[in-house]
């Protein structure tokens, strides 16, 4: 299932949207994931994908204040 996910993650990148993806963001400088983004978007994949930069920002500091990572 890992070599599957690496293969996806490498052909559409999906960070945003999974919480293997956020718990990777919350590791990066703020200007790298702001690179990601740019380059690939923020595309929803469900009613519930956070697709708003201020937001997902929000979420990932969530996720740094409560050691999620």
């Amino acid at each position: 299932m890992l070599l599957r996910l690496t293969r996806i993650s490498v052909e559409r990148p999906i960070f945003h949207n999974t919480s293997l993806g956020n718990t990777t963001l919350t590791n990066l400088p703020r200007e790298h994931v702001m690179e990601i983004f740019d380059r690939h978007g923020m595309p929803a994949s469900t009613e519930n994908t956070i697709t708003d930069r201020d937001e997902i920002f929000d979420e990932l500091e969530r996720v740094r204040e409560n050691d999620i990572h």
